[in-house]
């Protein structure tokens, strides 16, 4: 059986409770499927289920803070926001190394 979230039902405690409603048979062969900012859910989830088998991940990069970075593009403005905060590339590629794929993969 196929469940579906939308990004707003897809917040990793919400998943998690989902997939633990699950039969335990269900529950054993798993796969995650996340699109754009749907895979920072999905790979919350991931790192926090071992009974997960494959994790599908579409997005433009690797690494997060790369793509975030480039958001101005999408979101004018953006890069000036984050930077107002203090943060800058390394910083974000720093704080959110356990999210990026490129550190999760293996």
């Amino acid at each position: 059986e196929i469940y579906t979230l939308s990004l707003h039902d897809a917040l990793p405690i919400y998943t998690l409770e989902l997939i633990a409603k699950l039969p335990k048979k269900e529950r054993s062969h798993l796969s995650l499927f996340g699109i754009s900012q749907g895979t920072f859910p999905t790979l919350m989830v991931a790192n926090n289920l071992p009974s997960i088998d494959r994790i599908i991940l579409n997005l433009s990069g690797a690494n997060f803070a790369d793509i975030i970075w480039s958001w101005d593009k999408v979101i004018p403005n953006f890069k000036n926001k984050i930077l107002e905060k203090n943060l800058d590339l390394p910083k974000l590629k720093k704080i959110w190394k356990l999210l990026s794929p490129i550190y999760n993969l293996g």
